[in-house]
């Protein structure tokens, strides 16, 4: 804290006394990281989105700052400047599949036969058989399809610069 205060007073003095001050900073503020590794490569390369839909090398990186300048000659204003500037870059491969199931049928009748009668007797006892034979036509198709396919890559990088002056 004390050579805090000694600079800021020795700064004053050499302002007042020569008229001339020169100041720059640049604040670096904690930018926007999501899965990020290093330059154009992704920590984790295979991101679970949802059941039907994954990222591979999916990244998003901005870093910014905050600079400011100041400069007086000879006790008069010469230029100041506030901007803002950084880095961004992003990647974005997505991949999905999806399922899709289909079944139908249908069953129709078509008619029934009858044959004859068959009498006969077992003993004593009389036995008639009558038999029907029921004539049906019909289908039945189940279908399954699983495809994949990639539905979207984006990269972008590159410097970013606003300000005033």
């Amino acid at each position: 804290v004390v050579e805090a205060v000694v600079k800021t007073v020795q700064v004053t003095v050499d302002i007042l006394a020569t008229g001339d001050y020169d100041w720059n900073v640049k604040k670096v503020i904690d930018g926007l990281h999501w899965n990020y590794k290093n330059k154009q490569e992704a920590d984790n390369k295979d991101v679970f989105i949802s059941e039907s839909v994954s990222c591979s090398n999916c990244y998003v990186n901005f870093e910014t700052s905050v600079n400011f300048e100041l400069f007086i000659k000879n006790y008069t204003l010469q230029s100041t400047s506030v901007w803002l500037e950084g880095l961004a870059d992003f990647n974005i491969e997505a991949s999905t599949k999806f399922t899709l199931g289909m079944a139908h049928e249908n069953q129709i009748e078509l008619g029934v036969i009858s044959m004859p009668a068959l009498c006969f007797n077992i003993g004593v006892v009389p036995v008639c058989l009558n038999v029907t034979i029921p004539l049906d036509a019909g289908y039945r198709v189940a279908a399954n399809v699983t495809a994949g396919f990639l539905t979207s890559s984006v990269r972008a990088f590159g410097d970013v610069k606003y300000g005033f002056t």
